[in-house]
């Protein structure tokens, strides 16, 4: 089943996704002549089934229809899980538009993902983050991508086939309790909503490859919609969810319901009781709950969550729920988090606003105290470009079931695959090492992995990437230290038995202590990050100086100390050089962001020089002026074929006459300062624009503000053989 973005719980959720059109069958815009419109309300009322049609017989009248009805075109196949003509349809459209409503960059994204089309979708992330408020989201699927070639570590040890049925009807959500598995269906032969069948609740039973499966009896099953469940308390008690029509949502919303066993001879159950929870606006859904009954796990888009379907968690006391509180960032994302399972500390959900291989994916994340640690994509074989969805895991935590829109023999539909390990290999550790406060990489930490006596076995520096790995020895104890100057140190408790999988990733989060300077070195004319630039820290008051190297992600960091003067100087080869003063008096905690960008020695291009300022209404060069102006004199000096022209302008302030004087004095004053330098006058040029040459709105009579005013004040230079 595809989950569909629709405005619609049903359809976001669980398999009714068709819903809304359903309950609104009918052409209810015959009234209407333009097919275009007709294709409009439908797209504006959810409808995106009905919409199609009317938006192709527009499009073949109107062979010049605006760029915006082939991207609803295109969105309404994503919601209807056409991908192909969803590509097209959205292909179409961007060529020339999109950035108005930049989520068809995400729909576009998310189309090229499930293809397998990892580097174009991350083209379309990306310009989805940038012309958006959404942050973690595009920034997850990005990381994602990024780390592609660690979702297919698994595939030689995991063997997944596919459960294939007898009969026509829809089977999915896998749900093992006791070693017996149950799954939520429709009846023989009945294809699901659009044959008109009821979803219920299974017994499932699979016997050298037969397929049986029974209905479980009424009160659990009624002429609704039954999904998901949760069995505890020994098999006898029950959460599940139903569909309920309310007077806020006649559509129907999702709830979850509780029942006792009251035979078991018999399989009779009480009459099911809505939680308390449920809410007739918004719903509730997909159970998981430990065997206590006391901690319930589920899925809700209840107002005030992170973006679509959000993990809650409700906690029995005196035998009422409390109020449910949303398991946060962590776990919750602007997309749908789905199908929970709790086994022991470890939480396992669907979702698709992670990082993955497409569609929906199937997670795993690590439950200390209610909060969430690490969250991991469980990889291929089990996910894929499709939907995966609905994990359930025997006890002994090498086999289990999930379900997917995986294309097979059997055909495109969904489908519950079994997985089993193949082969035991030994696990490792893998992790990275953050600033507690910030969220930020910790560069060149210690990490050092101890047996459960304190004795080192092995050191591991993490290096400018602050990650770390070790290869582990299967049901041991280990102890894990992490530390760097400058931050408090970290330990944590291995246990390789409580590993399901064979690798482990975690995060090991360092409370800085002391003062941190922290940055990025990037290219001013494309904002790209610059790799192997030297960047070199000297102590003003007492000569130590500092050196680092930029990797690929063009950070630098150094640990400062209170009361000091330093220098900041960066280099790197086709590059101005960069100078930078800091001062750190009266700081002895905390972090100091500077971002360094650099203009590239580029010729016949204008580049803006942002730290040759003026004294307020003069031509006096500031400190940093003289600095970047020496900085360029290296240059020149040093490429003696070069030649330089500035442009000095000011804001429309003032007098034009006057300004036109004080941007030509500047002017004066720059090529002078550079032939103090040793620079031929014939080498450089500088004009003073005044006020003729805006880069805004903000020309006589505009009032602006003082940031749009000084945008104006500017300098740039050009350079030339």
């Amino acid at each position: 089943m595809k989950f569909s973005l629709h405005k619609s719980l049903l359809s976001i959720i669980l398999f009714l996704s068709s819903l809304a059109g359903i309950y609104a069958q009918g052409s209810i815009f015959t009234n209407l002549k333009n097919p275009v419109d007709i294709a409009q309300r439908y797209y504006d009322n959810q409808q995106y089934d009905q919409a199609i049609p009317y938006f192709h017989q527009g499009i073949e009248e109107n062979k010049n229809i605006p760029d915006i009805i082939k991207l609803q075109l295109g969105e309404c196949y994503f919601r209807t899980n056409n991908q192909k003509q969803a590509a097209k349809w959205l292909s179409e459209g961007l060529k020339s538009g999109g950035l108005e409503q930049p989520k068809f960059f995400l729909f576009y994204a998310e189309v090229l993902s499930s293809q397998g089309k990892y580097t174009e979708a991350g083209t379309f992330y990306t310009l989805y983050r940038k012309n958006t408020n959404e942050e973690n989201r595009p920034k997850n699927k990005l990381e994602g991508i990024y780390q592609l070639n660690t979702f297919f570590e698994d595939t030689a040890f995991l063997t997944v086939n596919e459960i294939v049925t007898p009969e026509k009807s829809d089977i999915f959500s896998p749900y093992i309790y006791k070693n017996q598995l149950y799954a939520v269906g429709t009846k023989s032969g009945h294809p699901g909503f659009k044959g008109g069948a009821d979803y219920d609740l299974f017994k499932v039973d699979i016997f050298n490859n037969d397929f049986v499966k029974t209905e479980l009896p009424a009160p659990l099953n009624t002429k609704d919609h039954e999904g998901p469940m949760a069995l505890y308390n020994q098999g006898t008690k029950v959460i599940f969810t139903r569909t309920v029509s309310t007077k806020e949502k006649p559509q129907g919303v999702l709830q979850l319901f509780s029942s006792e066993l009251i035979s078991e001879s018999k399989e009779k159950w009480s009459t099911p009781k809505a939680l308390s929870f449920n809410n007739g606006s918004y719903s509730c859904g997909h159970p998981a709950i430990s065997e206590d009954g006391q901690t319930l796990i589920f899925a809700s888009d209840k107002p005030g969550g992170k973006g679509g379907m959000d993990l809650y968690i409700s906690i029995n006391r005196n035998g009422e729920w409390s109020v449910p509180v949303n398991m946060g960032d962590e776990v919750n994302t602007e997309g749908h988090e789905l199908f929970p399972l709790i086994i022991d500390q470890t939480l396992y959900f669907t979702g698709n606003g992670h990082g993955g291989l497409g569609g929906m994916d199937i997670y795993r994340a690590i439950v200390h105290n209610t909060q969430v640690v690490k969250v991991e994509n469980m990889g291929a074989p089990i996910n894929s470009p499709n939907d995966d969805f609905g994990i359930s895991i025997y006890e002994d935590g090498r086999k289990g079931y999930f379900s997917s829109n995986r294309p097979t023999e059997s055909g495109n539909g969904d489908k519950i695959f079994g997985f089993k390990k193949t082969l035991v290999p030994s696990p490792h550790l893998s992790g990275i090492i953050m600033d507690f406060d910030n969220n930020l990489k910790v560069r060149g930490a210690e990490v050092v992995l101890m047996n459960e006596a304190g004795e080192v076995i092995e050191q591991f520096f993490g290096g400018r990437n602050a990650q770390f790995r070790f290869e582990l020895e299967r049901n041991q104890t280990y102890r894990l230290v992490a530390r760097r100057k400058g931050f408090a140190s970290e330990e944590r408790v291995i246990n390789t038995s409580d590993l399901f999988v064979d690798n482990h990733l975690i995060k090991l989060p360092l409370v800085l202590e002391s003062l941190l300077l922290q940055g990025v070195i990037r290219d001013k004319k494309n904002s790209g990050l610059i790799d192997d630039a030297k960047v070199i820290l000297v102590d003003e008051t007492n000569g130590h100086y500092y050196e680092y190297t930029t990797g690929d992600d063009g950070m630098y960091d150094f640990i400062l100390e209170d009361g000091a003067d330093y220098s900041l100087f960066v280099t790197k080869e086709g590059f101005f050089e960069k100078t930078l003063d800091i001062e750190t008096f009266g700081l002895n905690y905390g972090l100091i962001s500077y971002t360094v960008d650099m203009n590239p020695i580029v010729s016949n291009e204008k580049l803006l020089f942002d730290d040759i300022i003026f004294e307020d209404g003069t031509s006096d060069l500031t400190e940093s002026a003289i600095t970047e102006l020496n900085n360029i004199a290296k240059i020149l000096n040093l490429q003696k074929f070069y030649k330089i022209k500035f442009f000095v302008h000011t804001d429309s302030r003032g007098d034009a006459t006057t300004n036109m004087q004080l941007s030509q004095e500047r002017a004066r004053k720059i090529k002078n300062h550079l032939v103090s330098k040793g620079i031929e006058k014939d080498r450089i040029e500088a004009k003073g624009l005044g006020e003729t040459e805006p880069v805004n709105q903000c020309v006589d009579g505009v009032e602006c503000t003082e940031p749009e005013y000084m945008m104006n004040i500017r300098v740039e230079a050009l350079l030339n053989y």
